[in-house]
Order: structure tokens, then C-alpha cells, then sequence
């Protein structure tokens, strides 16, 4: 096993609710590892600055975690994603640092309003992209 490769997830969600819509995450715990800015040069973050992450309708907003190489540590955690008031799903992961056993699922879906759509994990290996597509239920 490459153990110079560290555990990593990146949440990509995508809204298409209704244009007046916004997606908020909240209610961010990372009990595994760490959120880190994903760009050229990739900082950590704390969990309340994830929770500052508006999607607006149409757009798409990434929630990226990282493993520790050093410590051995994958990815877990939890977060909320809420339109206005009302809480839409919470999403859940865990990518365990051997890289087996690999997990990603919403849970508490308001599925009277909301759709939520996941790409597939792979089983084993690193997490990687995940796409988290929020749709409205039809009328």
C-alpha cells in the first residue's frame, strides 16, 4: 500500500432548486481528518468556516476533507445541507486510511421536497470527487 497517499474527499454540490433558492451547509463535524481549502496552494480549514459555504441556484460549491499522512488518519464526518429553514439531508462519509471500506450516504432526506442525487464511491481506494445533486420534488 502507498502510505504517502493521504485518505481525501471533496463534496461537490451541485443546486439546481428553484432560482430563489440557496443551499447553506451546516452543522459540520469532522471527527476524521481535516477541511482544507482546495485550490493551487491547499490550506486547513475549521469546521465553521465549511459552514459558511451558499450554493445559489444553479451554481455548485465544494466541501473538501483531507487525511493525515503523518498520523494515519482518513476522513470522517458529518454535515447538513438546508434550503432556507428547512434541512434538505445531512450527508455522512468515512474513508478509513487503509482505504477499504469506503462510505458516503444522506441520510434524514426531506424526500417530500427534495431530491438528492449521489455519484458513486469507489469501495476501496481514496474517496476523491463526490457530486451531491439538489433538486426539488415536482408539484
Amino acid at each position: 500500500m502507498d502510505d504517502h497517499i493521504t485518505q481525501r474527499l471533496s463534496i461537490i454540490i451541485k443546486n439546481n432548486l428553484h432560482q430563489s433558492g440557496a443551499i447553506a451547509v451546516r452543522n459540520t463535524l469532522v471527527t476524521r481528518g481535516a477541511p482544507y481549502n482546495r485550490c493551487r496552494k491547499p490550506t486547513l480549514m475549521a469546521p465553521e468556516d465549511v459552514n459558511k459555504l451558499v450554493i445559489c441556484h444553479g451554481e455548485e460549491g465544494t466541501a473538501s476533507f483531507c487525511g493525515s499522512a503523518v498520523y494515519g488518519l482518513g476522513v470522517e464526518g458529518s454535515l447538513d445541507l438546508y434550503h432556507g429553514d428547512a434541512r434538505i439531508a445531512s450527508l455522512h462519509w468515512n474513508g478509513p486510511w487503509a482505504r477499504t471500506g469506503n462510505q458516503f450516504e444522506a441520510t434524514n432526506v426531506n424526500s417530500a421536497k427534495y431530491l438528492v442525487n449521489i455519484s458513486g464511491i469507489p469501495s476501496h481506494g481514496i474517496l476523491g470527487d463526490v457530486s451531491v445533486i439538489v433538486t426539488e420534488v415536482a408539484c
